[in-house]
């Protein structure tokens, strides 16, 4: 107990210099977000213009209207205090009310992320263990007919498209987990037991990438420390798998984190919009899609923003467990 203890206080310098890297990377993103809406011309006001023309406005009516969208946003007050109110929004989760939906930003994104979470948390852990695992066991069966199994596995799901492979389960094997005409409902809540059952497509579909990944990742780590010196002095000294696994493990952890977070965050981004498109799921990629069309620029820059803190902090967990994997990367 008291070694951990030690050690804890031994590390909370590093760790207090990583969260606060982490704050000024949010900081610096949420900055250049402002400034980039600030010092570009904003689209609405062509169309505020363009909607009053239609109804047969005259340049002085169309200017009022003008007038009026800037001030109901703001926009008339000097950069500096905007800046200021910016920054405060930001920090006090006040992200504005979207445009489209009437409703406060973060309301929408509190209602919606358990539709996106209940698919992406159980996938992500599918993809760990089966892939890990999976890459692990083929590596100790080099060159094996398993290894080949395994490895052209990896390669065909990383080869198949979400999209396709998304819309071959909804067509063979929909029905059989309550994929109907119904669909998704805000009203009845993420966890009613129809929508349960069908989370297992979702929950197929947005692992299936990941996990490819990991077989890869872990495979590959695996046959690298498989010749090392250390395994060959564990095997001389009649060490057996299991105990010669999570010395491979320990030794490949380091770089099977990266390349997890790595590929975890871009398979995120792109595989949240594909599968709540096909599969009708009403989460956050779909929030954001139906922002990006709307142009609802509050609702946008707060699931842009949401993606930011998730990347974010990715990156502070990834880098305050290193030292617990390999602590040679804190000396």
């Amino acid at each position: 107990m008291a070694a951990l203890e030690a050690r804890a206080m031994a590390d909370w310098p590093r760790v207090a210099a990583r969260v606060a890297f982490a704050l000024f990377t949010v900081y610096l993103v949420v900055s250049l977000t402002f400034a980039v809406i600030s010092l570009t011309s904003d689209p609405n006001v062509a169309a505020v213009r363009w909607g009053v023309a239609a109804s047969g406005g005259d340049a002085e009516a169309q200017q009022a209207a003008v007038d009026a969208y800037r001030a109901s946003r703001n926009l008339d007050d000097p950069l500096g205090e905007r800046y200021v109110k910016w920054m405060t929004d930001i920090v006090t989760l006040d992200w504005g009310r979207s445009h489209s939906m009437g409703a406060p930003v973060t309301t929408l994104i509190a209602e919606r992320a358990p539709y996106t979470l209940l698919y992406l948390i159980p996938g992500v852990l599918v993809s760990v263990t089966v892939g890990v695992s999976g890459g692990v066991f083929a590596a100790f069966r080099h060159n094996s007919l398993v290894d080949r199994v395994v490895t052209l596995l990896a390669y065909l799901a990383f080869g198949v498209p979400s999209f396709w492979l998304a819309l071959v389960l909804l067509l063979l094997v929909g029905p059989a987990f309550g994929w109907d005409s119904t669909g998704f409902s805000l009203a009845d809540g993420a966890l009613t037991e129809q929508n349960l059952r069908r989370y297992v497509l979702p929950t197929a579909v947005f692992a299936s990438g990941l996990t490819a990944g990991q077989l890869q990742h872990a495979r590959s780590q695996s046959v690298i420390h498989l010749n090392a010196t250390f395994v060959r002095l564990l095997r001389s000294m009649g060490v057996g798998p299991r105990r010669t696994i999570k010395h491979v493990l320990r030794n490949a952890a380091v770089p099977l984190l990266t390349l997890f977070f790595s590929d975890l965050l871009g398979i995120v981004v792109v595989s949240v919009y594909v599968v709540e498109y096909v599969f009708g799921i009403p989460g956050l990629g779909t929030l954001s899609y139906d922002a990006i069309f709307q142009r609802d620029l509050p609702l946008l820059l707060g699931t842009t923003f949401l993606v930011v803190i998730v990347g974010v902090v990715s990156n502070l967990v990834q880098d305050t467990v290193y030292p617990l994997v390999d602590p040679r990367i804190k000396r």
